[in-house]
């Protein structure tokens, strides 16, 4: 299978359609879980690598990848943007949005 994009989101969110690539290795500060040796670590990138388009990955000029934010990861964007752009001081609510 070859991937076409990538969609970023929130970890609760169900992209059951999707291949799980980010995996969470911190928490408050924490680190956690199983982390493979690093020949495994380096077996998996070679073969995520030839997953991708080779115009996306050469090093001269390499083409745009698409990349996109699920609507609840967008919703809490505008919130931080909001925040910091006008210095909103109110506690940031990191309920996911409706």
């Amino acid at each position: 299978m070859k991937y076409k994009d990538d969609m970023i989101g929130c970890d609760e969110e169900d992209l059951s359609e999707a291949e799980t690539l980010l995996h969470r290795v911190m928490k408050d500060g924490v680190r956690g879980g199983h982390y493979p040796a690093l020949p495994k670590i380096r077996e998996r990138i070679r073969r995520e690598l030839e997953k991708l388009p080779p115009d996306s990955i050469r090093l001269d000029h390499p083409k745009d990848y698409p990349v996109s934010f699920t609507r609840s990861l967008e919703a809490l964007l505008r919130i931080v943007r909001r925040r910091v752009e006008h210095t909103d001081r109110r506690p940031l609510d990191v309920r996911r949005p409706a």
